[in-house]
């Protein structure tokens, strides 16, 4: 059968499996027991790493015959056809819990730590932990644990956080004052570049590095500055129309805290953030 080449990469290690000139027959049922380990499914994300370990058990392979190529070709359509895999936001938030505790085990001098070690001093799950990690690849070693550096390394980079995003804040009252103040000096990978206001009183003036801006001045400001990320933290008269205005500007993401229910863009991400909605859920558990 003539020799094809296919070169898939694993979105878990990043590593790439290559056929390639000659190969042999490997034993029908050593690529079936993958399948059914791995469940099958080209909607998750295991469909993708079962794909990849079927191209790693046959990458020494010479001459297939025809039923074992067709299946494995199938497999790879498969694979190449997966969707990208849905992570909740309730993992990403872990992640980022994660990593606040590594950070603090890397100034205690720690350099290594397992799962359960971790849950122990933080009051985590340690199943939980070694679960979330795995939808991202293999990170510890059995009797080892994990090395903090690499791990810290690691969730960075997932978390987007080995690179600066741009923040435009919109509403410099007591919130947006704030939350600008304590940007710029506490998290290097967000960057304030631009503030706005509708208040005669505040354009005009400084904060911090940062000159305010009329807010309707957002659409030629928010290109200028290369922002992507924006905070919302304006009355909620004022929410939705700021809100549409940094969407025709390109922002990609936008974190709300009007007290407000906003109509999003399907393109853009929105995280609200609402005290009210948090204090009564507060007050309704006080008097249950």
């Amino acid at each position: 059968m003539p020799a094809r080449a296919w070169g898939f990469e694993s979105p878990l290690s990043h590593h790439k499996f290559l056929f390639g000139q000659s190969t042999t027959d490997i034993v029908t049922d050593r690529l079936m027991a993958v399948v059914v380990d791995f469940s099958f499914d080209p909607k998750t994300l295991l469909s993708r790493f079962c794909a990849c370990e079927i191209v790693h058990n046959v990458a020494a392979c010479h001459e297939p015959t025809a039923p074992t190529a067709v299946f494995l070709q199938l497999c790879l359509h498969l694979f190449a056809m997966a969707e990208p895999a849905q992570i909740s936001t309730l993992t990403l938030n872990r992640l980022s819990v994660y990593l606040r505790c590594l950070r603090q085990l890397q100034r205690s001098g720690a350099t290594h730590v397992s799962s359960i070690q971790l849950a122990q001093q933080f009051e985590l799950s340690a199943p939980l932990i070694r679960k979330d990690l795995a939808q991202f690849g293999e990170f510890g070693i059995r009797g080892t644990g994990y090395r903090i550096d690499d791990l810290a390394e690691s969730l960075n980079r997932l978390l987007g956080l080995d690179r600066a995003h741009n923040l435009a804040v919109v509403g410099m009252g007591s919130l947006g004052s704030a939350l600008a103040r304590y940007l710029s000096v506490n998290d290097k990978p967000f960057r304030i570049v631009a503030a706005f206001d509708v208040d005669g009183r505040k354009v005009g003036r400084k904060i911090g590095h940062l000159v305010i801006h009329h807010s309707r001045e957002i659409p030629e400001v928010v290109p200028q500055a290369r922002a992507q990320i924006a905070v919302l933290s304006v009355p909620a008269s004022s929410a939705q129309g700021c809100y549409d205005d940094l969407v025709a500007s390109g922002i990609k993401a936008v974190l709300n805290f009007a007290p407000t229910q906003l109509k999003q863009h399907p393109s853009v991400r929105t995280k609200n953030v609402d005290f009210q909605i948090n204090l009564e859920e507060l007050a309704f558990f006080l008097t249950t």
